[in-house]
């Protein structure tokens, strides 16, 4: 399966993918990028930076941006949900880096500190692939705090 988000980018990255392996795209909205509400699109400003909105203790609701708690469920429970009905499949995401943090954090379990230095480090570059096996015993699921 090839699972893709919605947006534009994604879509066009997944073609070459489908076409060489014959696959058909399924677009997934689950996988679409963090809202970044009224900061979508514009620089850091000196009252709101890019080190607030990947502070996961904090949970920053400000700025019609997705709270970062709010994207790690989003992506925990689709995870959960796809390595439980295609779990015995391949299953190809084509998604964004925000989104890779919380795939990489479900995998890979959460840093010792959920904070810019230590989230940002996790984000996929673009194009980059990563890939993961599921594992039992291995379920990482997100802290409450």
């Amino acid at each position: 399966m090839i699972l893709v988000s919605p947006l534009k980018r994604a879509v066009q990255t997944a073609k070459p993918i489908s076409y060489i392996t014959g696959i058909p795209i399924t677009i997934e909205e689950r996988l679409i990028e963090r809202c970044f509400g009224n900061m979508e699109g514009h620089q850091n400003r000196d009252d709101w930076n890019i080190k607030m909105m990947l502070d996961y203790e904090k949970n920053y609701d400000l700025e019609n941006i997705e709270p970062i708690q709010s994207l790690f469920k989003r992506i925990y429970n689709f995870l959960d949900e796809i390595t439980e009905k295609y779990k015995d499949k391949k299953v190809v995401l084509v998604t964004h880096g925000a989104v890779s943090q919380p795939i990489e954090c479900y995998f890979n379990g959460m840093p010792s500190v959920v904070d810019f230095e230590h989230l940002e480090k996790l984000t996929l570059k673009n194009c980059e692939v990563r890939k993961y096996e599921k594992r039992q015993q291995d379920k990482n699921k997100i802290e409450e705090r």
